[in-house]
């Protein structure tokens, strides 16, 4: 039932209550009908009895029917009827028999103060076997009959009372976002406010338009973000290049102008690429570069972090040198995992594999204690977000899994660039 649709359980759920609903139905049918059955014959019997009695008492002779006979004691009763009738009080009784012989016997006494039985044998007027089954029959075929109307009626029922709701699914879908544009969220409905589906609709178009707000409230900080973490840099890149005019006089400002140059091209890249994840688009593009120098930049940048930590990097393997990838995200993630396995490793060693496009780094954790949670928590913040995020951009593989005291972070570049060299 949990993955059958609405549509299908509601079908589910009314066709085992027909169903059941029908054989408790046929049970007290069958059970009224034996019950009144039971109840007419031994009406019968009671009259029958009374119109014997009252004819004896005046002297007169008077026929039973048939089916009744009339016993002054048991013993005169036939061998195969007489041991089940086990009553001796006076009254109307049903004989219980294995064979399923029906009568029904009763036990009086006439005006000589003689008890009398009388045996009713009601085999004789009741339905026949053949009658039974064909009844049974009709009645099998009229319920099959009723089951497929019922059902079909039911079908239209469905279709008729969720076809608003899929009208509603086919407004959502043909609602596209577009910034700076103003949305429609009125989804049609002609019913009143008042119905459960009106009232779904106008809270369905309401939380669209809180979500609409909220994400014009992230593109304004976004917007704001861009603009103030773009001045600065702006700044440091025109004092830079005013510097760069006066390299001729002052040769010893060469290097550290170079290194403020690239040091600004990438934080203008990493500004554009972290602010590309709080909006609505898939990627930022910036510049390709070997997989393998990316690596090797940001490992380099990190030696000096590690000595300090007592950490020791063991790097083995090699990523390709003719796989390029965008530099600005690579080294991102490169220096997140990094960082992270410097900051939380709990033994000295920190391990690097390499492949082609592929790299895991695993660093030791705390033991997991017993209790609720059976893996050590360990805490990144919000450098594992961003890399999951840059991940998700630009369809890279991003894992993590702990193993024997162990935290290990696969990231692998399924969408490579052959590099063509220079």
């Amino acid at each position: 039932m949990v993955h059958l649709s609405l549509s299908q359980r509601v079908k589910v759920t009314f066709i085992t209550s027909f169903i059941l609903l029908s054989l408790v139905s046929l049970v007290l049918l069958f059970a009224t009908t034996k019950g009144i059955e039971d109840y007419i014959f031994e009406r019968e019997l009671i009259l029958n009895i009374e119109q014997y009695q009252q004819a004896e008492r005046r002297g007169e002779k008077t026929l039973l029917p048939e089916v009744i006979t009339v016993y002054s004691d048991v013993s005169e009763l036939p061998d195969n009827l007489g041991k089940y009738i086990d009553e001796t009080a006076i009254g109307v009784y049903e004989l219980d028999h294995p064979e399923d012989l029906d009568y029904h016997y009763a036990i009086t006494e006439n005006a000589a103060k003689k008890q009398q039985i009388f045996l009713f044998d009601v085999n004789r007027i009741e339905l026949s076997e053949d009658l039974e089954r064909e009844m049974f029959r009709y009645l099998l075929i009229g319920f099959i009959v009723l089951f497929i109307v019922f059902f079909l009626i039911f079908q239209l029922v469905v279709k008729r009372a969720l076809a608003p709701m899929f009208q509603l699914i086919e407004q959502v879908k043909q609602q596209t976002y577009q910034p700076k544009t103003k949305q429609n969220h009125d989804f049609k409905y002609q019913h009143p406010e008042d119905n459960e589906l009106g009232l779904l609709y106008k809270t369905f178009g309401d939380y669209s338009k809180r979500i609409e707000k909220f994400i014009q409230r992230e593109q304004e900080f976004s917007g704001f973000a861009s603009h103030e973490l773009r001045t600065p840099v702006m700044i440091i890149k025109g004092a830079t290049e005013l510097l760069q005019l006066q390299q001729d006089k002052c040769k010893h400002l060469a290097k550290p102008l170079g290194r403020i140059e690239r040091a600004t091209h990438s934080m203008e890249g990493m500004i554009e690429m972290l602010l590309s994840l709080s909006r609505e688009q898939y990627r930022t593009q910036s510049q390709l570069q070997p997989i393998d120098a990316t690596f090797s930049q940001v490992l380099h940048s990190f030696k000096e972090q590690a000595l300090l930590k007592n950490k020791v990097v063991q790097v083995v393997g090699e990523l390709s040198s003719t796989i390029q990838i965008e530099k600005i995200p690579a080294e991102i993630i490169f220096s997140n995992i990094i960082k992270n396995a410097i900051q939380h490793a709990t033994a000295s060693g920190i391990e690097i594999k390499l492949t082609d496009k592929t790299c895991v780094i695993s660093n030791s954790v705390m033991k997991a204690q017993p209790g609720p949670t059976s893996l050590p928590e360990q805490g990144y913040g919000l450098g594992t977000l961003i890399i999951e995020r840059i991940c998700l951009q630009h369809h890279w593989q991003y894992k993590t899994w702990i193993d024997n005291d162990h935290y290990f972070v696969e990231i692998s570049f399924d969408e490579p660039q052959v590099f063509n060299g220079v």
